[in-house]
């Protein structure tokens, strides 16, 4: 019962008071770090990811299948104004060449790429970036769907038919020593619904293409409101 009384049980419970405290205040400090680091990382990533789809919007910018819509605009025109079938139509090498033109609108993002696939992008705080990124991935998977239909059209159905029905040389080469050449062409209701469907699915990617500049600049303000840029 004496040494129950010697014992310093003031200075015991302040050491580990002190001890609990310390134990915490490290946690505290971890956790703080840890916090810290997610988001100088968090920041770097945005930023590159700012990057990409500035350079991305720049190409879109730039994106048009106008001259295909323009050609075979003016070439079901003729087609349908040239009475007599059995005469070829002359038509010129450059429309031909725009006609038959198919392109390739470049939309990889490999940083996005690489943050989905290693599961960062579930580490994002901002749940309006994460948002604006998913509408993206839909969106455009959406318009490369189309643009892989409308190149299949190009190469399997129309070009075929234009072969068949001139030569297509000068315009497939896409020669330019010749501006005014002209080729011969046979047109014919194959043909001629051929060009229409041409017209028709450029005029859908146009108009895909217009829906996507809306999601990629609120994907940029979004990141920008981030970052604070």
């Amino acid at each position: 019962m004496h040494a129950s009384k010697n014992i310093p049980w003031a200075r015991l419970t302040a050491e580990g008071v002190a001890i609990v405290v310390s134990i915490l205040l490290a946690f505290s400090i971890d956790a703080w770090w840890a916090d810290r680091l997610e988001r100088r990382a968090q920041s770097v990533e945005l930023t590159r990811l700012h990057e990409e789809f500035s350079e991305m919007r720049r190409q879109l910018g730039m994106e048009s299948r106008e001259r295909v819509v323009s050609a075979a605009l003016q070439l079901l025109e003729m087609s349908q104004g040239h009475a007599t079938r059995e005469d070829p139509l002359e038509v010129s090498d450059a429309l031909l060449s725009d006609l038959v033109f198919y392109g390739n609108f470049d939309v990889a993002t490999p940083i996005l790429d690489g943050i989905i696939l290693s599961g960062r992008l579930d580490a994002f705080e901002s749940e309006r970036v994460v948002t604006a990124i998913f509408a993206w991935r839909l969106a455009i998977k959406e318009v490369t769907e189309n643009d892989n239909r409308l190149r299949e059209l190009a190469t399997a159905q129309l070009i075929p038919a234009l072969v068949e029905r001139s030569n297509m040389a000068a315009a497939l080469l896409r020669k330019t020593s010749d501006p005014n050449g002209t080729t011969q062409l046979s047109i014919d209701d194959e043909l001629e619904g051929y060009i229409a469907l041409r017209l028709r699915m450029n005029r859908i990617f146009d108009s895909r293409l217009d829906s996507l500049r809306p999601i990629l600049d609120e994907l940029l303000v979004a990141i920008e409101s981030e970052l604070d840029v």
